[in-house]
């Protein structure tokens, strides 16, 4: 019955063993579907860090290259906005002051023929033009001779002290400051201020791209780079499921081999208890077999042989003996039929008990060494293959049959 049951437990543990394979080769597939989509995630994701990283390190040269133009344009125009204040000032004033002059100067008006010149204070004049004279000046008419000309007024000498103490406070600022005019220096300080504003606009958008720098910054998207080169190579070499398979979510897919596993194990276990009752069930087989030839090398033994000839010839005794009753229970009838009834009548009564007890006796004996026989001879012939239990005990109770039936026969008398 166990030997029977083997193929189905075979046959369930290969299709447990086949649907693990199947659940195991759906998580990989699934895993390997998820390893895939989440490495496009990562390519995608690093070409558009990599393309912002890109663009903002060009935007961050550029914002660079500015700044760099606009601390030049500060060095190189750079001046002291207070000096540049007081030189306006002085300026001013040396403007107020000349204005102020031409209104008490001598003034020297000329309009000469073609050809004809002045001399002023050593300076030609030709042509038409006008002078205002703050000074003792000489002029030189050829032909005729020099004129002198003084301005007077003591409100002139004045002027005329602090035009030139003007003057020379204007060259000396101009001087230290390095230009040539009050519009030069002017214009440099409003370029220095441009520049300086140019510097903080380039200043603030480098540092919104570049923060630690543009070294950093560039060493930034270099490492995105080798990220997205590393990402798209793993990509690659992550094999990619068949479209036309139906491959299901991870979640799923770990659930079911899950199941599988527990299945597995189970129909392991159902397997290795059916294999213990098999090697149980051929252990049992083997001691059966073993005591089936140790009973049949008994029985052919001589002392069992001899015991099997005693107990036919006590089975011929007893068939003597019930023949002999028989023969005297007839003739205790036919005295009964001549002799008083009620004394033959017990006396039949015993022997009839007696001779019922006897055959019953010889009936089970016969019996008893019939069936040992056609057991004994028929577990030879099977080899005991499908031996059990049971037929162990019977076998032990008919060799008990045999040993009881070796005992002294019973021997009944009828008087």
């Amino acid at each position: 019955m166990a030997e029977a049951q083997t193929p189905v437990v075979t046959g369930r543990l290969t299709e447990a063993r086949i649907a693990y394979e199947q659940a195991e080769k759906q998580r990989k597939l699934a895993g390997l579907l998820q390893t895939r989509e989440r490495l496009e995630q990562d390519v995608r994701r690093l070409e558009q860090q990599k393309q912002v990283l890109t663009q903002n390190l060009a935007k961050a040269k550029e914002y660079h290259q500015q700044l760099e133009q606009a601390r030049q344009q500060a060095r190189e125009n750079r001046i002291d906005s207070a000096l540049v204040k007081k030189l306006r000032a002085t300026g001013n004033q040396l403007n107020e002051e000349t204005i102020r002059s031409r209104t008490i100067a001598t003034r020297l008006n000329w309009q000469l023929d073609a050809g004809a010149s002045l001399t002023l204070n050593e300076e030609s004049l030709t042509g038409q033009g006008e002078q205002q004279l703050l000074e003792e000046s000489t002029l030189v008419i050829p032909g005729v001779g020099t004129l002198g000309i003084t301005p007077g007024g003591e409100e002139l000498a004045s002027t005329r002290r602090k035009l030139k103490a003007l003057e020379e406070d204007l060259d000396e600022q101009l001087k230290t400051l390095g230009v040539e005019s009050v519009e030069q220096a002017e214009d440099r300080l409003s370029a220095f201020e441009s520049a300086g504003r140019a510097v903080k606009h380039a200043d603030e958008l480098f540092k919104s791209l570049a923060p630690a720098g543009l070294e950093q910054l560039a060493a930034d998207q270099s490492e995105a780079e080798g990220e997205l080169e590393k990402a798209k190579k793993q990509l690659e070499a992550t094999p990619k499921p068949d479209s036309q398979e139906n491959v299901p979510a991870p979640e799923e897919a770990e659930a079911a081999f899950a199941r599988a596993g527990t299945a597995l194990d189970k129909a392991e276990s159902d397997e290795r208890a059916h294999q213990s009752s098999l090697s149980a069930l051929k252990q049992a087989r083997d001691n059966a077999q073993t005591e089936w030839q140790r009973l049949a090398d008994e029985e052919k033994s001589p002392e069992r042989q001899q015991q099997l000839r005693q107990i036919t010839t006590d089975l011929a005794n007893l068939e003597k003996q019930q023949a002999e009753l028989e023969a005297s229970l007839e003739r205790r009838e036919r005295e009964i039929r001549d002799a008083r009834p009620e004394f033959l009548r017990q006396d039949i009564e015993r022997y009839q008990n007696a001779v019922n007890q006897l055959r019953q006796t010889q009936e089970n004996r016969g019996r008893e060494l019939r069936d040992i026989k056609v057991r004994l001879e028929a577990w030879g012939a099977e080899g005991w293959k499908n031996s059990s239990t049971r037929k162990r005990r019977s076998t032990i109770s008919a060799i008990a049959a045999i040993r009881n039936c070796t005992a002294a026969p019973r021997h009944w008398t009828c008087c």
